[in-house]
């Protein structure tokens, strides 16, 4: 007996000192490679509404310019690129525009609503332009994105339930190990590294998600009927927090039945929607007119460029005529 508990404290000192050797090595490495502090926690990117913060450019609200307030994911966000290569840079110069740009990676519509309801009337904007894609259906579910392993997100994020905002984590054993482990740098970056390989492997067909379902199924899967049902609520709600300004959402990607279930919803509630994005990002797209970054999902400034200029030019064209008249 004396030998077991020998060796299960001796198994235990191993994994303790794993971990304290894990933890030094992640921080230092955050430290050197990207400029974070070797104390800093990860709660600093945290958001007590939003579940996590994300990328905020203001202009000044006093402008008498055209006032454009942008929301969307990390197609907003920029992944990388650099600010004045953005698609949203195009229409600050093409429509003289002043820009309110907030992008954050994974956001689904409940965080992008609550983002435009804080800050609408510090703003005022003259026009709401929201960015979609395709994951966000699975994003405004807990169901989809816990058995999801492409789009699930690893944060806590709000989510609408019959009417009430509750949080959760999107998976069920590993909210444990987060809760236990939140302040360990070490662990939280190998369970998400973990699920970025689960991703790659489930995008390569080697491991099936709930996307293939929802691909198959479409509205006949009842979770993902659920959610195109939340999706539109939330929209309905986006509407009716701006009152009288104009909103104009726009398409990153053209994956079904995600895509003909966003034109519906928008064609039901009267909202502009731009779709033509994502037809012309794949003709242009070749090895000599490359628009993608290497994960072929996210624009590269090449890609930014031509939305910026597609979606510029689609504004114009809408029948907005007091939005025409501040052109």
């Amino acid at each position: 007996m004396a030998r077991f508990y020998s060796n299960v404290l001796s198994l235990f000192l191993a994994c303790l000192l794993l971990l304290v050797c894990g933890e030094v090595f992640v921080r230092l490495y955050h430290q050197l490679f990207y400029g974070v502090p070797f104390f800093q926690s990860h709660r600093i990117q945290e958001d007590q509404k939003l579940g996590w913060k994300g990328k905020q450019i203001f202009g000044d609200s006093m402008s008498k310019k055209l006032k454009i307030f942008i929301v969307g994911d990390s197609f907003t966000h920029g992944v990388g690129v650099k600010e004045d290569k953005m698609y949203y840079e195009i229409l600050k110069r093409d429509l003289n525009a002043e820009l309110f740009v907030y992008g954050a990676y994974g956001y689904g519509t409940l965080q992008e609503y609550m983002v435009i309801d804080k800050y609408f009337n510090e703003i005022k904007p003259d026009l709401v332009i929201l960015q979609v894609s395709n994951n966000d259906f699975i994003n405004n579910h807990w169901e989809l994105e816990r058995r999801s392993l492409r789009n699930n997100n690893f944060h806590i994020r709000p989510y609408l339930l019959k009417n009430h905002i509750e949080y959760r984590f999107p998976k069920l054993w590993e909210s444990y190990l987060v809760s236990f482990f939140s302040d360990s740098k070490f662990v939280l970056t190998f369970l998400f590294k973990t699920q970025q390989l689960l991703s790659m492997l489930s995008e390569k067909g080697f491991l099936p998600s709930i996307e293939d379902t929802i691909r198959k199924e479409g509205l006949n899967f009842v979770p993902f009927k659920e959610s195109v049902e939340t999706t539109e609520e939330l929209m309905r709600k986006i509407k009716n927090r701006i009152e009288n300004r104009f909103f104009v959402a726009f398409i990153v990607d053209q994956v079904e039945p995600s895509f003909n279930e966003f034109k519906k919803i928008f064609d039901r509630n009267g909202i502009s929607f731009i779709d033509s994005i994502p037809a012309a990002i794949s003709r242009v797209q070749s090895a000599e007119h490359n628009l993608l970054f290497s994960d072929q999902n996210h624009w590269n400034e090449n890609g930014h460029s031509l939305a910026g200029a597609l979606l510029a030019n689609e504004l114009k064209q809408l029948t907005l005529l007091p939005f025409q008249k501040r052109i």
